[in-house]
């Protein structure tokens, strides 16, 4: 004899496979849409003064990352005068780069989302590569 009001074990694990296919089609637009948000770095050229920081700011996505994803900076000096690179503290939004020498210094930036994934492993991907100059007088 069935009882009333209990299912059978195939019926419950159908609405439970329908439930987490639903689930995830509600959160599929979020993240395709997160995805196509990039940061970018809106001017390439910059002035500033010998000893005094200068500021890049780089406009980020306003989606929050993930539980275990973050941002990474890295700032490489591809040219700068007298073979004396600058002073360069990355942070984000705001790169602070002190120049030592008047003159024109380009430096490359590349914003990196790490994504922890599990058993200690990890995975990369470059959100912006770009090459910015900086013109220093004294």
């Amino acid at each position: 004899m069935k009882q009333k009001g209990i299912r059978p074990a195939g019926q419950r694990r159908n609405f439970l496979g329908l439930f987490f296919v639903v689930l995830l089609l509600g959160a599929l637009p979020t993240i395709v849409h997160a995805s196509e948000k990039k940061p970018v770095i809106p001017r390439t050229d910059f002035a500033g003064r010998v000893g005094k920081p200068v500021a890049v700011k780089v406009v980020m996505p306003s989606i929050p990352l993930l539980g275990g994803n973050f941002y990474s900076v890295v700032a490489d000096p591809l040219s700068y005068p007298a073979h004396q690179p600058p002073d360069i503290l990355p942070g984000l939004p705001t790169t602070r780069v002190v120049c030592h020498r008047a003159g024109t210094y380009r430096v490359r930036f590349r914003i990196n989302q790490i994504s922890k994934g599990s058993c200690a492993s990890a995975s990369a991907d470059t959100l912006l590569d770009q090459v910015v100059t900086l013109h220093i007088t004294r």
